[in-house]
């Protein structure tokens, strides 16, 4: 006895936005401003402005830590107790 074989079958990959404009319980109205949304969107615009977005984070970032380094030095140099708050 040989043993059988199974021949899987898969569905389409689809996006989740495909998969909700054919889901039924959804109404039309809102898989048209779905639609609308979906047309407007801009993947590299998107990544551009992510990108312009962490750029300035990095920046705060830096900026805060040369603050606590001055604030450190400052307190040293004086001979200040001071508080790690900044």
């Amino acid at each position: 006895m040989q043993g059988s074989k199974v021949k899987k079958r898969y569905n389409r990959a689809k996006t989740p936005y495909q998969r909700i404009l054919e889901y039924p319980e959804i109404s039309e109205e809102s898989k048209e401003k779905l639609r609308e949304q979906y047309d407007k969107l801009n993947p590299a615009e998107t990544q551009r402005e992510i990108i312009k977005l962490q750029e300035k984070l990095l920046e705060k970032v830096l900026l805060k830590e040369e603050v606590r380094k001055s604030a450190r030095n400052s307190c040293k140099r004086e001979e200040k107790v001071c508080y790690d708050y900044v």
